[in-house]
Order: structure tokens, then C-alpha cells, then sequence
């Protein structure tokens, strides 16, 4: 009997012991499952080891791309929050560009009003009176033209600086321009 009651013993402290550890458990996965859900961590590591990795998404890139205009040029680092605005004057569809630091810098900077210039792609050569903008390049059988701006759109001679900065910038950026279509 006396041996019955030491193999008892020996049973309830197993069964302790996996209470214990079965609840240790159960505590863990809620913690990891609670992190997991607030960093956007993957709950399942050793799954994703042997999952099949899909194909990595293409690097990020600096081209920038004027659709309706059907250009794309590659960016400078002065210029990777470039913006702009489509407008038509007298049959001509042009791009006016800003960007977001200078925006910022001056509420008066906006790409509408094109403070780092604006740009044409025409079927043939410019040859308008008066002052054409500058022939940037050839693009096959079309021609990419820039205009300056005509003033600066600010007073602030640190924005005007910045203004500066990223015209050249920008005139540099479209000597990499290429048609898109």
C-alpha cells in the first residue's frame, strides 16, 4: 500500500508539472501573439523559413514619369519629391513643376505656378516670336522644351536659394528624359 501511495505522489507531481508547464504555454503564445499583432511581426517564423519565397517587388526607383505628357526622366537627390500640374495655354499642353520642400518653405510655391520651371513635348521644332523656351533634347521625332520660371516665388532669400538650387536640379534631371510610351 505503502508503494501505492509513492507511485500517487509521483503521478501528481507529474500532473503538476504539466498543468504548470501547459499554462506557461498558453501565457507564452498570448504574449507573442499580443506583440506580434502591435510591431506587424510574422507569427509563425519557422513557417515562413520553408514558405516559398514570391519574387521580390522591384527596387524603388528615381524615374519619374510624366504620363500625359509621355516622358520620363530619371531624378536627382535635390529633387525626389517632385510635383506637378498639367495646364494648356493656346493649344499647348505643358508640366509645371514644384516640390514639396519648396512648397513648404513658401505656401507661394506651388506647382501650379511652376517655381522650378515648366516643360513642353512638341510634335516639331519651336519656332515661335518672342522668347522660346530652351530646347532640353530630341526625343525620337519630338521635342522636350524648358521654360524658366519667370520669378521667384518668394522673398525669403533661403527659399529663393532653394528655388535656385532645384531649377538646376530639374534641368539636369530632363537631360535623362526618354519617351514613355
Amino acid at each position: 500500500m505503502k508503494h501505492m501511495n509513492n507511485q500517487k505522489g509521483g503521478l501528481d507531481l507529474i500532473l503538476v508539472i504539466l498543468v504548470v508547464a501547459l499554462a506557461l504555454a498558453a501565457v507564452s503564445t498570448y504574449v507573442i501573439q499580443q506583440r506580434n499583432s502591435k510591431y506587424d511581426v510574422n507569427p509563425n517564423p519557422v513557417a515562413a523559413i520553408f514558405k516559398k519565397k514570391a519574387a521580390a517587388p522591384p527596387p524603388a526607383s528615381d524615374e519619374f514619369v510624366v504620363k500625359e505628357l509621355g516622358i520620363k526622366f530619371n531624378l536627382t537627390a535635390d529633387i525626389t519629391d517632385l510635383s506637378y500640374v498639367i495646364q494648356t495655354h493656346s493649344g499647348v499642353t505643358s508640366a509645371y513643376f514644384s516640390t514639396t520642400t519648396l512648397l513648404k518653405s513658401d505656401q507661394f510655391c506651388t506647382a501650379s505656378e511652376g517655381p522650378i520651371g515648366a516643360i513642353d513635348v512638341l510634335d516639331k521644332p519651336d519656332d515661335s516670336e518672342g522668347s522660346p523656351p530652351s530646347l532640353i533634347k530630341q526625343l525620337g521625332s519630338k521635342y522636350l522644351y524648358y521654360s524658366h520660371p519667370q520669378a521667384t516665388c518668394s522673398d525669403v532669400k533661403s527659399v529663393q536659394d532653394l528655388q535656385t538650387a532645384q531649377i538646376s536640379a530639374l534641368v539636369k534631371a530632363l537631360s535623362s528624359a526618354e519617351l514613355s510610351q
